[in-house]
C-alpha cells in the first residue's frame, strides 16, 4: 500500500465530495430537503460531524479502491468503483431508514441517487490519484 497515495486520495476525495455535498444540500436542494424532511432535520447542521463523516468515508473509499481496481483507465475505474460504493452504502441504508422513520419515499430515493452520483465523482478523483497499476 502506498501511504502517500492513500493520504492524497483521501484528502482529494473528501474535498470533492464535501464540496459537491455542500452545493447539493445547502444550495441546489436546500428548500426541497428542508420541506420534505422538516420533521427530522436539525435546526442547525452540525458541520463538524458532517465533515468527520465525509473524511471517514473518503478514507474508506481510498483504502478499498486499490483492492477493486481491475486495470482500466483511472477515470473509468474510479467511476465504476464510486458508483458501486455509492450503491453499497446508500441503497440499503436508505431503504432501512425509510422503514424505520416516517420520512417520505421520493426524497429518500432522490437522496440515494444523489449519493451514487457523488460517490461516482469522488471515485473518479480517487482513481486519478492511484492511476494505473504498473
Amino acid at each position: 500500500m502506498n501511504g502517500k497515495k492513500l493520504v492524497l486520495a483521501t484528502l482529494l476525495g473528501f474535498f470533492v465530495m464535501f464540496l459537491i455535498s455542500g452545493l447539493w444540500y445547502m444550495v441546489i436542494m436546500k428548500g426541497y430537503y428542508g420541506e420534505q424532511f422538516s420533521e427530522v432535520n436539525r435546526k442547525e447542521f452540525n458541520m463538524v460531524w458532517i465533515a468527520i463523516g465525509y473524511l471517514v468515508g473518503a478514507f474508506l473509499l481510498a483504502l478499498i479502491y486499490p483492492i477493486g481496481y481491475k486495470s482500466g483507465a483511472p477515470v473509468n475505474e474510479g467511476l465504476r468503483f464510486g458508483v458501486l460504493m455509492g450503491l453499497l452504502t446508500s441503497l440499503p441504508m436508505g431503504l432501512v431508514l425509510y422503514g424505520v422513520y416516517n420520512i417520505p419515499l421520493t426524497p429518500n430515493i432522490v437522496n440515494i441517487i444523489y449519493q451514487v452520483v457523488e460517490k461516482g465523482i469522488g471515485g473518479i478523483f480517487i482513481g486519478l490519484v492511484y492511476g494505473k497499476k504498473s
